[in-house]
């Protein structure tokens, strides 16, 4: 991507109220203007890229019950169809600082996210791990460009 197209998309971000201070960003809230973002750009493809609910905390019973119903842990945030290819993209929190102003680091991959990723890579299926819009952004128009 060149300067002047990253400024552009900056710019673009911003004229739509994006926080593009990524300092206090959190993976949920990265994932948000993420998916924002490729609406505005890309309507005529937003039916191919969403999320799988995949997580969270729940009860031992209800943890159960999805579990038999095909949830499996690791699985990436975002998945992407575009000309019969998937692409899978995992959010990661970026580097910042805590509400307290103490340097946090970014998000890190959790083992079932590195078993995931590996197997899928096996299938040729592309994983991204993404810790800011303008990655995403950088990744997404590879693809559709």
């Amino acid at each position: 991507m060149t300067k002047k197209a990253r400024i552009i998309l900056q710019e673009e971000a911003l004229s739509h109220g994006y926080n593009l201070n990524v300092k206090k960003m959190t993976e949920s809230q990265l994932q948000i203007q993420c998916v924002k973002w490729f609406r505005l750009q890309f309507s005529s493809l937003k039916l191919n890229l969403f999320h799988v609910p995949n997580g969270g905390k729940m009860s031992r019973g209800k943890g159960g019950k999805y579990k038999s119903e095909g949830v499996v842990s690791g699985i990436p945030d975002l998945l992407f169809l575009y000309n019969g290819e998937l692409h899978a993209i995992e959010m990661k929190k970026p580097e910042g600082f805590t509400k307290t102003g103490n340097k946090s680091r970014a998000g890190t991959l959790q083992d079932p996210q590195k078993d995931v990723h590996n197997q899928w890579a096996k299938h040729h299926v592309n994983v991204f791990v993404c810790y800011s819009l303008e990655s995403f952004q950088e990744f997404i128009l590879n693809i559709v460009e």
